[in-house]
């Protein structure tokens, strides 16, 4: 009769490791959950950034490459006027 209630509680004991175990490995399974979900989303968060960061960056380079564009046109423009004031003066010179 010992040996019975010796072996049950031994038994008795085992079931509650067993639980034990179940439920920290599940503690520690949730809580690497709850740590990738915030990994991921820190990193999602970084990435979306970054993207914002270079969309700026290239709509302000877009927007350098016109202004060049407008200056270059207006340095044409104005050696274009140059060149006729140098020929004006030359024809009034030798008049």
């Amino acid at each position: 009769m010992q040996e019975n209630y010796n072996n049950e509680l031994l038994e008795n004991e085992t079931i509650e490791n067993e639980s034990s175990f179940n439920e920290n490995a599940l503690s520690n399974e949730e809580t690497l959950n709850k740590k990738a979900k915030n990994d991921y989303e820190t990193i999602q968060s970084d990435i979306l950034e970054e993207l914002s960061k270079k969309a700026k960056r290239d709509k302000l380079n877009e927007e350098l490459l016109k202004q060049i564009q407008i200056v270059k046109n207006a340095e044409k423009s104005l050696e274009k006027e140059k060149q006729k004031l140098i020929k004006l003066n030359e024809k009034r010179e030798m008049l």
